[in-house]
């Protein structure tokens, strides 16, 4: 025979902690981006000097001031602003913004070029990107276990080149070539990059940081990873639209081209954002902190 007893368990509450939530914050910040965003497509149609395209971008950059004095003002903000003043949190936030507005154009307009140009069906252009995800995996796992012995700004700068190197093969792509002599060698090249620079730059935007610090810092981090995706997809439609005349392959691979360039601009953009803001001095905790973890788990 068993005999099951209850007990009442008190309630736990952290007595310090803000019970608020920045809704103020939250509305002017999602609204700002995307009204950004919007403001960035409708260019291809109304063009950058219409002035339905800068009262949007007027709306845009209001809504996201206005966020900012929320920020500064409210006891419980969405986001701690003073947290920028850590260097390599600034600076990994930054770079992968940059990085991802190229990153997703990528993917975009490759999957055009597969399905509208080479004539693949969705399910065979879905599967013609599983190469990248082993990329990634493969340059990911050796960037953690060779990262913290080369150095962490040596890992991503590479990391950025051979992405950009891949993004700019890319551009030579013909209308009547194929998958394997126009499109994987450069998957190859920016997956094995990218998984470089992921995990260099997640090592730079977590590491070294408080406790309480870390949900912020990841938050973040992610955030600016979508936020650079969605603009930087809006600037390389609207910079491949403006070069495509029509439907025909021909002129979707020119638009393409231009979009993959721009793409690769964006990767080195984030290159010379990385070099140029974070110093090997901001880095020497955070190889430290990351070899000493190696060490355990190989213990």
């Amino acid at each position: 025979m068993f005999i099951l007893s209850t007990q009442l368990v008190p309630e736990s509450k952290d007595e310090v902690a803000h019970r608020s939530f920045d809704i103020p914050g939250a509305i002017t910040v999602t609204g700002g981006l995307m009204t950004l965003v919007y403001a960035i497509v409708q260019t291809e149609q109304k063009g950058w000097g219409s002035a339905t395209t800068i009262v949007t971008f007027l709306i845009a950059v209001a809504l996201l001031v206005g966020f900012v004095l929320i920020e500064l003002r409210t006891r419980a903000p969405l986001v701690r602003l003073s947290i920028f003043r850590v260097r390599s949190l600034s600076a990994a936030n930054v770079v992968m913004f940059l990085v991802m507005s190229g990153l997703f154009a990528m993917f975009f307009f490759n999957s055009l070029y597969i399905q509208r140009v080479l004539g693949y069906g969705p399910l065979k252009a879905g599967l013609a990107f599983l190469p990248f995800t082993a990329g990634i995996m493969v340059s990911a796992g050796l960037a953690s276990a060779y990262g913290p012995k080369v150095g962490v700004r040596l890992t991503a700068a590479v990391g950025m080149v051979v992405a950009a190197v891949g993004l700019l093969l890319l551009t030579r792509m013909p209308v009547n070539g194929t998958y394997l002599g126009s499109v994987l060698p450069s998957l190859l090249l920016v997956s094995l990059g990218m998984g470089a620079v992921f995990v260099s730059l997640t090592l730079v935007a977590t590491t070294g940081l408080q406790d309480d610090d870390q949900g912020l810092a990841s938050g973040l981090f992610n955030t600016s990873q979508q936020i650079g995706g969605a603009l930087g997809l809006a600037v390389l439609s609207t910079i491949a639209a403006s070069h495509t005349l029509d439907n025909s392959p021909e002129q979707l691979v020119r638009g393409f081209h231009w979009a993959f360039a721009g793409s690769a601009v964006f990767v080195l953009g984030g290159l010379v954002a990385f070099l140029t803001m974070l110093r090997q001095r901001d880095v020497e905790q955070i190889e430290q902190t990351a070899e000493d973890r190696t060490v355990t788990v190989a213990a």
